[in-house]
């Protein structure tokens, strides 16, 4: 369902872009931003068996608040939030 309403998803399309950011465990964690327009789509992958891995986001580009397309959570990425991360977990943030 994200993919198909959300435009920074979009497949093809020349305006969505995808950025790889630097977070503070770039050996365990991927994390990155498709973007198009004002629309965001932030993807934080744990890709270890860490069971309580915390990491930050350290690229200056995630601004602002974001929603847990999990848990309708919100984040404020301003603050550089430590997320808590389990093993294999992956976490999907929707601005």
């Amino acid at each position: 369902e994200l993919k198909s309403k959300n435009p920074a998803l979009r497949g093809g399309d020349d305006q969505a872009t995808t950025q790889i950011l630097k977070t503070s465990a770039p050996d365990q964690v991927l994390a990155y931003l498709r973007k198009n327009g004002n629309d965001e789509v932030l993807v934080i992958l744990n890709l270890s068996d860490a069971q309580h891995l915390k990491v930050q986001i350290l690229d200056e580009t995630i601004k602002g608040k974001f929603k847990s397309i999990f848990s309708g959570l919100t984040t404020d990425f301003d603050t550089k939030p430590t997320i808590e991360m389990y093993k294999w977990e992956h976490i999907v943030f929707e601005k």
